[in-house]
């Protein structure tokens, strides 16, 4: 039985070894090689106090088999505050049984609690299994070019 809990504060976030440890299976899927600790840092960073940063874990009993990590941002296209989905990612051997699905639907109805009503995201342009799931998910798909710089 799957199970989502949600959180702020990083001190908060159960089986955090593991959570880290899907992180970072995530992390090589996007070729981005983090260790541990830094993943770990990073956590601390993104949930610390005054940050609108959360944390979704799909937990199967002990076993942590997916996740959303976003931010809540304020936009002027939107006109309010809207979630941005930073990673989505559900551990290999758990595809296809419609845990992104679950997460990404929780992830809606805490949003729609909190009155926040739009969801933004991006995903590879060869990435087909997360097209396929957003749009089923109602998501439009738009023509954007990511643009981005490392400042040193």
């Amino acid at each position: 039985m799957n199970q989502i809990k949600v959180f702020n504060r990083y001190k908060d976030i159960e089986y955090k070894n593991e959570v880290i440890l899907l992180i970072k299976e995530q992390m090589k899927s996007i070729k981005a090689n983090k260790s541990e600790e830094e993943i770990d840092n990073a956590l601390r960073n993104a949930l610390m106090e005054g940050k609108r940063a959360s944390l979704f874990v799909c937990y199967d009993e002990k076993d942590v088999v997916g996740f959303i990590f976003g931010n809540v941002s304020s936009g002027i296209e939107s006109g309010r505050d809207y979630f941005w989905i930073n990673e989505i990612h559900v551990k290999e051997e758990k595809r296809r049984k419609k845990i992104g699905s679950l997460l990404v639907k929780y992830l809606e109805k805490w949003l729609s609690e909190q009155g926040i009503k739009y969801i933004a995201c991006m995903t590879g342009k060869d990435n087909e299994a997360s097209q396929k799931m957003f749009k089923k998910l109602e998501f439009d798909e738009n023509d954007v070019v990511w643009i981005d710089k490392n400042i040193v």
